[in-house]
Order: structure tokens, then C-alpha cells, then sequence
């Protein structure tokens, strides 16, 4: 089975639990993440 590839718009509490949950089904790899606060973006890379 390939990867689906995945991007985030807004990395708050809705963009965590779907990384979480996502990341126990597998088969997922995420590849964007963007939110107005670039910290927060940048954070959400290195989850």
C-alpha cells in the first residue's frame, strides 16, 4: 500500500489529534504544514 500525502492548514488542537490518530492507522506522510503564526508551523515539523 503507497502513502497518502498529507498537508495541514492550521496547526492547533484539531491539527494534533488528527496527527496523532492518523499516525496509529499508518500509511500517512505528512508533507505541508501552515498556519498564520510561522512558529507554530515550524513546531508542527518537528512532531
Amino acid at each position: 500500500m503507497s502513502n497518502v500525502r498529507l498537508g495541514f492548514i492550521g496547526t492547533g488542537g484539531n491539527m494534533n489529534r488528527h496527527l496523532r490518530e492518523l499516525t496509529e492507522i499508518g500509511g500517512s506522510q505528512f508533507v505541508a504544514f501552515c498556519d498564520i503564526v510561522l512558529e507554530k508551523a515550524e513546531q508542527a515539523v518537528t512532531q
